[in-house]
């Protein structure tokens, strides 16, 4: 396999693909002799768009996995890259705008992987978001820009559960605190529940076409639940901190617990899951110290990364003047998107959307002050956290290819500057 992709999702994807070509159902493979039921414990999404990818483009799996991802990530960029550059009037602003962007698309493009789809959500609907509630917000272009924020959302949390819900909850909580008329509100959080529920449509009805057809063709075989497991995560995360319980990261221990304890031989299922549930229920109750060691050790390692990828930011947002509602819609967007992290694990990969979000929060608050050092300082040190991470791609793009990449670069914001002015214009 050439594709930094997990295994079990590759050779999930690789059957799938196979019997897609034939009886076109999502979540059936074939392995070569006979089609089976594919359990991936996973969110569906990419287990149902790949596959049709693939097939009406005749695409080998690693192709479309690359261009299905990569697309994701280009079109995030550009489109945030828009929507900064409309936010912000100044060449200096939009440099750094552009550098941070392209700092955080180089983090997060280094895996072909689902963990891709919360920074790519974040960098193309949150600078549009502020640029429309600062700017335009009686502009005509909102309710549509609301629809279609909402069908990205949804989704996105097919793609990855969640992935999208922080973005959500901005643009709710700025909704609801701006100045405009109750009915105009309500409209509004109408149009992005309404995108949200289009992208749920779509795929609840390609798992009634999954489930149908196991019913009929393995009526004795469970079917997968189409969404990304709770409980196996959230028992595993405690793993987190070397522990008396040899609890480590691993998905084969919380399988094997499992199998030991219930003599259950389907995994996962909703035995499995009901047992993980009590099992942590259990840790919480009998040792509470070690819980709350293993929840603030994770904080502990959300708040470095927040620290070091919003740092002057942060300082910034305490200075007058102050814009409570759109602070608010921050905080509670980075709360919920550090879930995961506290929750399971906090690992870079797992908590790219938080990241993205303490870098768009950092960028926001540097711009809105103007000021050369603070943006200076506000890059350097963005950049040394993308070296420490290891994370180096960021590094390479900007200082190995430096002659091409600048040229670009500088194209590119002649291109959005120009573009850009004469939206203002009109």
């Amino acid at each position: 396999m050439n594709i930094n992709m997990m295994s079990c999702r590759y050779e999930a994807l690789q059957d799938i693909c196979a019997a897609y070509q034939t009886i076109q159902i999502p979540l059936v493979g074939f392995n070569g002799t006979q089609y089976y039921p594919v359990v991936t414990a996973d969110d569906m999404g990419m287990y149902t768009l790949i596959p049709k990818i693939a097939s009406f483009f005749s695409w080998t799996l690693d192709n479309t996995l690359k261009y299905f991802f990569n697309t994701i990530t280009l079109c995030a960029l550009l489109i945030g890259l828009v929507g900064l550059f409309l936010l912000y009037p100044s060449v200096k602003q939009r440099i750094i705008s552009t550098i941070t962007l392209l700092l955080i698309a180089s983090m997060t493009s280094e895996p072909l992987d689902i963990y891709r789809i919360a920074p790519a959500i974040t960098i193309g609907l949150l600078p549009f978001t502020t640029y429309l509630f600062a700017k335009q917000i009686r502009s005509k272009t909102t309710p549509a820009f609301l629809f279609f924020a909402g069908l990205i959302i949804g989704f996105g949390n097919t793609l990855r559960t969640h992935a999208g819900t922080p973005i959500f909850f901005f643009i709710a909580i700025m909704i609801i605190f701006e100045a405009i008329s109750s009915r105009r509100k309500i409209i509004f959080c109408t149009l992005l529940l309404s995108g949200l529920a289009m992208s749920k449509l779509y795929f609840s009805h390609q798992y009634k076409l999954y489930t149908q057809y196991i019913e009929h063709h393995y009526p004795d075989t469970p079917c997968d639940q189409g969404t990304h497991i709770f409980w196996h995560a959230v028992y595993l995360g405690f793993g987190f901190l070397e522990n008396q319980y040899h609890i480590t990261f691993d998905d084969n221990l919380a399988k094997e617990r499992v199998s030991k304890a219930t003599h259950e031989t389907i995994y996962p299922s909703e035995k499995s899951e009901h047992f993980l549930k009590n099992e942590v229920i259990t840790l919480i109750k009998t040792n509470k110290k070690f819980v709350l060691y293993t929840l603030f050790s994770k904080i502990g390692i959300l708040l470095l990364f927040l620290l070091a990828f919003a740092n002057i930011g942060m300082l910034c947002a305490l200075l007058p003047p102050y814009d409570w509602k759109t602070l608010a819609a921050w905080i509670v967007a980075l709360a919920f998107s550090a879930l995961p992290g506290m929750l399971v694990i906090p690992r870079e990969n797992y908590m790219f959307g938080f990241i993205t979000l303490a870098c768009l929060f950092g960028l926001n608050y540097v711009n809105r002050r103007n000021n050369l050092l603070y943006s200076l300082l506000f890059i350097g040190i963005e950049a040394v956290a993308c070296h420490i991470l290891s994370i180096e791609q960021g590094l390479r793009l900007l200082l190995i290819y430096s002659l091409p990449f600048y040229c670009c670069l500088g194209l590119t914001i002649l291109f959005l500057h120009f573009i850009t002015k004469q939206v203002r214009l009109q």
